[in-house]
C-alpha cells in the first residue's frame, strides 16, 4: 500500500483531518514516503495545539499513532528519522527556506518554529539582570521578611522581582 493510499485510509478512519492528509502530500508527496508520514503526522499534532513534533514520537510504542505503525510495520529495518528528513527538499534545520524545520530531536512547521525562536529571542533580550546595589537590596528584604530557619520563598520571589525584568 502507497503513503498515499495509507494517508487517505487514515482519515477515513479518521485518525487523520483531510488537511493533514493534503498537507502531507503536497509538502513531501513525491518525495520519501517517511517524510511524507512524518509531514501528516506533524500536521495532525499542531491541529491538536503542539508547536512539534519530537522524533521520539516516531518510535514504535504503546501510544504510537495507529498510522505510524501501520507504516513502519511494512518496513523491515529501523527508520533513520533525522538522517531520512534532512535528505529532503521539504525539510531544513533552519539554515535555509524549506516548509519543515528539524531542530534538536523536534520536527516544526516553519511558522511555528519561527514563531519559537522570536519568543525565545524575546525572553533572552529581556531576562537580563537589572543593576542593584545588592548591600542595599538585601538590607530592604531583610527588613520586609524576618529571618526564619527555613528558606522564605516569598524573600526570594521579591529578589528575583526585582533583579530581572521578566520572574
Amino acid at each position: 500500500m502507497t503513503i498515499q493510499e495509507r494517508l487517505l485510509e487514515a482519515v477515513e478512519q479518521k485518525l487523520l483531518r483531510p488537511i493533514d492528509a493534503q498537507f502531507a502530500l503536497t509538502v513531501a508527496g513525491n518525495d520519501d514516503p517517511a517524510v511524507t508520514l512524518a509531514a501528516a503526522l506533524l500536521s495532525h499534532d499542531a491541529g491538536e495545539g503542539h508547536v512539534c513534533l519530537p522524533l521520539s514520537r516516531l518510535t514504535l510504542t504503546e501510544e504510537a499513532h495507529p498510522l505510524l505503525v501501520a507504516c513502519i510495520s511494512e518496513t523491515a529495518t529501523p527508520i533513520d528519522w533525522k538522517k531520512r528528513l534532512l535528505a529532503s527538499a521539504a525539510v531544513s534545520c533552519g539554515d535555509s527556506p524549506a516548509p519543515l524545520i528539524l531542530c534538536g530531536e523536534r520536527l516544526y512547521l516553519n511558522r511555528m518554529w519561527c514563531n519559537e525562536r522570536t519568543v525565545a529571542r524575546f525572553f533572552n533580550e529581556v531576562n537580563q539582570a537589572i543593576a542593584v546595589d545588592e548591600d542595599q537590596l538585601s538590607r530592604i528584604l531583610d527588613a520586609l521578611f524576618p529571618p526564619t530557619d527555613e528558606v522564605n520563598w516569598q524573600k526570594v520571589a521579591a529578589a528575583v522581582a526585582l533583579t530581572r525584568r521578566i520572574s
